[in-house]
């Protein structure tokens, strides 16, 4: 309950509760100054990071394969996207792949 009074105290609140509750798997929908390391319509594995979140950033497994710990983004770059359960299956055999 704490959690999500402050995330909705933000100014970003709404959007934070909203990706604070999607699913695990988020779609690239613009990359601009991050061409480099996000694919505009890629599927991104989405890491929970409520800080992050109620601050409008979204941390995501992007194409830098050396992290694990994901990188941050604008939360506007990516749409919540539920996957079908064998894709789901198939990307969490492989825990370091986005």
């Amino acid at each position: 309950m704490l959690l999500q009074q402050h995330l909705l105290a933000s100014p970003f609140g709404l959007l934070a509760v909203q990706f604070h509750q999607m699913s695990n798997f988020v779609i690239c929908i613009a990359n601009e100054g991050y061409e480099a390391s996000l694919i505009t319509g890629k599927v991104y594995r989405r890491l929970p990071d409520p800080e992050a979140e109620a601050h409008g950033l979204t941390r995501v497994l992007d194409e830098d394969a050396s992290s694990t710990d994901g990188y941050l983004y604008p939360s506007s770059f990516f749409v919540p996207v539920e996957l079908p359960e064998k894709a789901r299956r198939a990307l969490a055999a492989h825990p370091l792949s986005s």
